[in-house]
């Protein structure tokens, strides 16, 4: 079941190659993201292939496999986020674009709860 996105996504075909590594920060599956501002999900590793869903700012999801790395050194990584399953980006900073995931709980929210 496909959930409908609000504005209108559109990545460009890509021919990028893509790169299996292990876990550039000791993340994997299981581990928990948070949205730190609305990030498409997608049916593969690949910017641009199918919209699936869209996790909203501060909604959390699962990962569920191993992360990816795509061209230029943008990260995504597989996740469930409710009954979507999909592909995520956690930072385009590589490309000049935006962090939209972080580590959930994060470093932060652990310091301030002890």
């Amino acid at each position: 079941q496909q959930q409908q996105l609000q504005g209108e996504h559109r990545g460009r075909p890509s021919s990028l190659g893509v790169k299996h590594q292990q876990h550039h920060n000791d993340w994997g599956a299981g581990a928990r993201w948070r949205a730190l501002q609305s990030a498409p999900l997608t049916e593969s590793m690949m910017p641009g292939s199918q919209l699936v869903g869209q996790l909203e700012a501060g909604a959390v999801a699962r990962q569920t496999g191993p992360e990816s790395r795509v061209g230029s050194g943008i990260v995504r990584v597989p996740v469930q986020a409710g009954s979507i399953n999909g592909w995520v980006t956690i930072s385009a900073a590589p490309v000049g674009g935006p962090q939209l995931l972080e580590p959930w709980p994060s470093p932060q929210h652990h310091r301030s709860a002890g």
